[in-house]
């Protein structure tokens, strides 16, 4: 076991700011709930006998690689790659932070919306519908997919641009995502079933378009006008001022991450 512990000590030290704060990702990954991670990770920061940082495995990796070097050259290596690592980390708890601050107003919003589609469904099902109401949902899922997709546009950007691709947000919240694009479908399809059942009212013998052109061609020109700049400038910007705020101050850095560990707990106790 210590042979196998020195090895995985090895392997980390040799990692770079980018590689481990991906790794502690893998690892909260590994939790079978957020709460259960998030319980764990508050606990663990505020145990001074174990608490660690990212920053800390970095610079101790970069002294272990640079035994020999000038001092001066070490230690403009590790602050260099220290706040990088601040950086970074601080980058994926804002966006898990932001997400986490949102998820609860968008899944209420689109189960709403989910409801009042069925509910159009029973009222078409009895007559015709009133074409004010229809718009009025219809604009509303507007609002709903451009609330998603800005999210979803804006995770894969800081993924793409800091993180090599690699799935920034939590397991969970990456499927939380997933469930709301999931609703959007689910509602576009109710609606198409609206959209049918008036054009058979209207059109007596006639079978209706598989979809609705019109809808889809509102859908896409949405999805097209998706920008995430201001969200994802919003979300670096905040772990720039982190990191400002942050290098040399351990304590501050571990608060703010107990802070965020504390946030999510509240937010899943039942």
């Amino acid at each position: 076991m210590a042979a196998i512990k020195r090895r995985l000590d090895r392997i980390e030290e040799s990692l770079s700011p980018k590689q481990i704060v991906i790794a502690s990702i893998e690892e909260a990954n590994q939790f079978e709930s957020l709460f259960e991670y998030a319980v764990w990770q508050g606990n663990r920061l505020r145990d001074p006998s174990i608490a660690d940082t990212l920053s800390q495995r970095v610079e101790i990796g970069i002294r272990s690689r640079m035994q020999g070097e000038p001092s001066d050259v070490v230690q403009k290596s590790v602050r260099a790659a220290v706040r990088e690592t601040v950086f970074l980390e601080s980058l994926q708890l804002q966006v898990n932070h932001y997400f986490a601050q949102h998820r609860e107003a968008i899944d209420l919003y689109g189960k709403l919306l989910l409801a009042r589609a069925c509910a159009m469904f029973q009222e078409a099902m009895a007559g015709p519908l009133d074409c004010n109401l229809a718009i009025t949902h219809e604009e509303n899922l507007g609002s709903f997919l451009m609330q998603v997709f800005t999210l979803k546009t804006a995770t894969e950007e800081v993924a793409a641009r800091y993180f090599d691709n690699h799935q920034v947000l939590l397991k969970w919240h990456a499927k939380d995502l997933e469930q709301f694009v999931e609703r959007i479908n689910e509602i576009e399809d109710r609606f198409q079933s609206v959209s049918s059942l008036e054009y058979r009212r209207y059109h007596p013998g006639k079978e209706p378009p598989s979809r609705d052109r019109g809808r889809d061609d509102t859908i896409r020109t949405l999805k097209r006008s998706i920008d995430p700049t201001e969200l994802v400038k919003l979300l670096v910007d905040l772990a720039n001022v982190d990191t400002l705020n942050l290098m040399g101050d351990r304590q501050a850095l571990l608060r703010l991450f107990v802070s965020m560990a504390d946030f999510w707990v509240s937010k899943l106790r039942v």
